[in-house]
């Protein structure tokens, strides 16, 4: 597993969580290529696999069990499915797995099929099937880049995602999953990887010219956490994340450094009001991207939306039940809503939520 902070010495081999426990699945149904051949490893023991066929590897008590094309059966306390020799990387290489979860825990959660390199490795963890993905680092940064972004993005930016998406691997602060075994999940949670159901030659020549490189600062590799969409302002990274400032990530316009028109105060509210009625020259606004065009630069499970100025409504009763469900008010009705203070961005870090409770007494909660 990578160590935090730490430039490997040669390529490291990463896991990469795809099925994770709280996935609640116990079976994933696989379709192997037909110009591969594979093994499933158990034990001492491995058995070879036809290639081109389906295979299904499920829990049963806290053994795994795979069945094989052909109707044979092998289980383990673990089983590795792997391929016998080594394939180049390219678009749709690997293993096909079926009614994989992409956005887990957002609301545009959705099942995909996506196909994986390198090895599968299936074993229970508390109850539920893990399946991590075992590959090169730099196979797995070259499906990052067109699992993250759309293949039409010119090559610049694809080589810039690739030095994002490795130094954020490698500062590999936040070790979310280490109780999982793994180096990350395969979702928005860490960095998107759908193995190489969307990977393209680009990408990967990306990752070749960029292989090594990532972002330093004072000697340290950069926490590079990167988003899609600022809003036409970029927050410093106390007002998003737990932890110290960091002086590579700071309020800054999303526009052309030469540019000064656009440089509003968003920590007061009447410049917010303005900003976001507006639609300043940032890279990530449809001045740049028309939004019509828009679709052809995101990820392939990406929603076809307005991403830099939009509008949601939620009810008096949606809104109420979901507040008493994160911060326990025990409301009857919301009242209000006021920003107490915003960060140089415009976004909310403090904000009264003023409700009525169900003793029918005036409560205000103040988040942040």
């Amino acid at each position: 597993m990578l160590v935090k902070n730490a430039i490997p010495s040669e390529e490291p081999v990463i896991d990469v969580g795809i099925v994770l426990p709280e996935d609640e699945t116990r079976k994933v149904a696989l379709i192997l290529p037909g110009d591969t051949r594979y093994r499933m490893v158990f034990g001492d023991h491995s058995q070879k696999v036809e290639g081109g066929g389906p295979v299904t590897v499920q829990l049963e008590g806290d053994r795994v069990v795979g069945l094989l094309p052909g109707g044979q059966t092998v289980a383990g306390e673990e089983l590795t499915l792997e391929p016998i020799s080594s394939s180049p990387l390219g678009p749709k290489s690997g293993v096909e797995v079926k009614n994989v979860i992409a956005g887990r825990g957002f609301h545009w959660k959705k099942r995909i099929s996506v196909f994986l390199p390198g090895q599968l490795i299936f074993r229970p963890f508390d109850g539920q099937l893990l399946l991590v993905n075992r590959l090169a680092f730099e196979d797995y940064l070259a499906c990052v880049t067109t699992s993250e972004m759309g293949p039409a993005c010119p090559a610049a930016y694809i080589e810039a995602q690739a030095i994002a998406a490795r130094s954020w691997m490698l500062a590999n602060v936040e070790q979310k999953h280490r109780a999982l075994g793994i180096d990350v999940c395969n979702d928005d949670c860490c960095q998107r990887y759908q193995g190489t159901t969307y990977l393209t030659r680009a990408a990967m020549q990306a990752a070749l010219h960029t292989r090594g490189q990532v972002l330093m600062f004072n000697g340290t590799i950069c926490d590079a956490r990167y988003s899609k969409s600022c809003g036409g302002m970029m927050e410093a990274f106390e007002n998003i994340w737990a932890g110290d400032a960091k002086p590579y990530l700071i309020v800054k316009p999303d526009m052309p450094e030469e540019d000064t028109t656009f440089q509003p105060h968003l920590e007061q509210e009447q410049a917010v009001r303005k900003w976001v009625k507006q639609v300043p020259p940032a890279f990530c606004s449809p001045q740049v991207i028309p939004e019509t065009e828009l679709g052809k630069y995101l990820g392939g499970v990406d929603e076809r939306a307005h991403y830099f100025r939009w509008s949601f409504s939620v009810s008096q009763h949606e809104m109420t039940q979901l507040l008493n469900r994160k911060l326990h008010l025990d409301a009857e009705k919301m009242t209000g809503f006021r920003p107490l203070k915003r960060g140089g961005s415009g976004r909310i870090t403090q904000l009264a939520i003023d409700y009525i409770s169900a003793s029918s007494q005036p409560r205000q909660f103040v988040l942040q």
